[in-house]
């Protein structure tokens, strides 16, 4: 019988191969793990004036911690173990010293999954699509919120490991989870920010808190992935792991009177903050599939022009994060 990886209620038989059954729980991770303290954190919020009703920039000044750091780099080096792995340009001990590293990094037992990836590593395919079902934002800034729920739903998870709370947008949106505000916060200090209370991004905080219990996992934050962002999409893709992509959309255009990239259907003459999912990709990369919480979401004035999933050129997807980041 093979091992598997288990990511919430999935389970992994090697990257790229999904069980066909389930059960139980994910190995939780025993943490002291406060509510962040909102009294002690300076937040700086951004209002938009182009898209008042919509995601803000709400952002702590702070700098990822240490952990955040280590996390990020034995990730990325698990991915480029594995993936040079799939290629023949790694062995197996690169794989399981990468695997060991990233475990330690983040507290969660990866060896099962690296016993998949070696003794059936998937092909080096050029395309791959996750059977995800895109879930709109419920309110006009909650694209954080719809974005977590879109993802967690497509990983089985209906509550969280953390503290039992269910997995609906209005509780991911509490100050425990992506701090996006309510409709009693002004205005323009809703959204999901890429930082809030605390330094650890809080989309990455979540989905960690729901699946393990901790605000560490295999979620991790990056900021500006530049070209990396084509490994780390294909190693999440063909681990069935979605990834949650925080973009900015400049309204007008660039210096050389090139509109700025939009995604599609959202107005072009708009600065508009916003999460999205990535969950496949084509050409090797060259483009993701996207599941858009704006989406036909009647919460959002021009959701009835953005179609629920798509696909978008990878390289506009590294410049639109470029300002934010990528959680994967």
């Amino acid at each position: 019988m093979r091992k598997c990886f288990r990511v919430g209620r999935r389970c992994l038989i090697t990257l790229g191969l999904l069980a066909a059954g389930f059960t139980g729980q994910p190995a939780q991770v025993a943490l002291a793990d406060p509510l962040p303290d909102a009294s002690t954190t300076t937040v700086v919020y951004l209002p938009n004036p182009d898209d008042p009703d919509g995601e803000q920039n709400g952002t702590v000044i702070a700098a990822p911690t240490a952990e955040d750091v280590n996390a990020l780099a034995a990730k990325r080096d698990f991915a480029t173990a594995t993936l040079d792995f799939e290629r023949g340009l790694a062995d197996d001990d690169d794989v399981r010293a990468a695997g060991e590293l990233f475990g330690q990094a983040t507290g969660i037992d990866v060896m099962a999954q690296v016993d998949g990836i070696l003794q059936n590593p998937p092909p080096d395919g050029d395309s791959k699509k996750l059977a995800l079902t895109q879930h709109a934002q419920i309110k006009s800034y909650y694209c954080g919120p719809g974005t977590a729920y879109t993802l967690l739903t497509y990983l089985g998870v209906s509550s969280s490991a953390w503290d039992g709370a269910t997995n609906v947008q209005t509780v991911l949106a509490m100050n425990k989870y992506l701090a996006t505000g309510s409709d009693s916060t002004p205005s323009n200090q809703r959204g999901t920010g890429w930082s809030a209370y605390t330094s650890s991004n809080p989309m990455a905080r979540t989905l960690n808190r729901y699946l393990y219990g901790s605000s560490s996992g295999y979620f991790v934050a990056d900021a500006n992935p530049g070209t990396d962002y084509y490994r780390d999409l294909k190693f999440d893709v063909d681990s069935n792991v979605p990834l949650a992509l925080d973009v900015l959309e400049l309204g007008g255009s660039d210096a050389n009177g090139n509109p700025n990239p939009h995604l599609p259907g959202h107005p072009q003459n708009r600065t508009i903050y916003h999460w999205a999912v990535g969950f496949g990709y084509d050409s090797g990369a060259a483009h993701t599939w996207v599941a858009d919480p704006a989406g036909q979401s009647s919460a959002v004035s021009w959701g009835a022009n953005v179609p629920q999933t798509y696909t978008y050129p990878s390289k506009k997807i590294i410049q639109l994060v470029a300002p934010r980041g990528v959680v994967w």
